[in-house]
């Protein structure tokens, strides 16, 4: 899958506010795969009643699993930082991609090692600059496999929810975009989902409207690279 796609793919989860699973980005072969993943999310809107509930149960189970604590009962309010330990954390992130197939987003630093980050890799490109005004230019280089090193080592300390993924609640509303659409589910005519996408399609790959038709291949027919 192209660069071209991937952009195509995310322009579609903004607008019908779902989520594309890995398994499903790795079967887009032509515009017809693309149609037939957002009807399924569209049906999937307009046959569950509360999709939210659902996922949220499977959230709570999840993080049962993770504390092993069968009495656990997590709120939608309540934080993820505030009542799973780091360890957990990390874990409740891994098992959310394996088990509901979509990629969180990924754990943040704590907030002042972020700040102790940047600080640190700013005072160091200063005395790489000054070093390579007055010495040698490898100096840069160096400033950059010192910042690569600390990034790598300050890696085991990401077990900060990022913003949207905060709360229990916050995190069953990402999870229900990959079961339903939760936008623009009007859109049930293939005419009119259609249209829609060739839109997308034309502006993402550079191509005449007309070419976007469902049995058009990404890369055989509409040039994705």
């Amino acid at each position: 899958m192209g660069l071209e796609t991937v952009e195509l793919v995310m322009d579609v989860e903004d607008h019908f506010g779902m989520h594309v699973k890995s398994a499903e980005m790795q079967r887009l072969y032509s515009v017809g795969d693309l149609m037939a993943v957002i009807r399924s999310r569209i049906a999937a809107a307009h046959a569950l009643s509360c999709p939210s509930l659902a996922q949220f149960i499977r959230l709570r189970r999840l993080v049962r699993d993770v504390t092993g604590d069968p009495g656990i009962r997590p709120r939608p309010s309540e934080k993820i930082q505030a009542t799973l330990s780091r360890r957990e954390r990390v874990q409740l992130w891994r098992d959310l991609d394996a088990r509901f197939d979509i990629c969180p987003a990924g754990l943040w630093r704590p907030r002042l090692l972020r700040y102790a980050l940047l600080l640190t890799v700013l005072a160091a490109l200063l005395g790489a600059v000054y070093l390579a005004i007055t010495f040698s230019a490898g100096a840069l280089a160096v400033w950059l496999l010192f910042t690569m090193a600390l990034y790598w080592l300050t890696t085991p300390f990401c077990w900060v929810p990022p913003k949207g993924w905060t709360t229990y609640g916050e995190v069953t509303r990402q999870l229900v975009g990959a079961t339903v659409a939760t936008r623009n589910t009007h859109l049930t005519d293939d005419a009119a989902l259609l249209d829609v996408l060739k839109t997308m399609i034309a502006r993402s790959f550079g191509i005449d409207r007309a070419l976007v038709v469902p049995e058009a291949l990404f890369v055989e027919d509409l040039g994705m690279g």
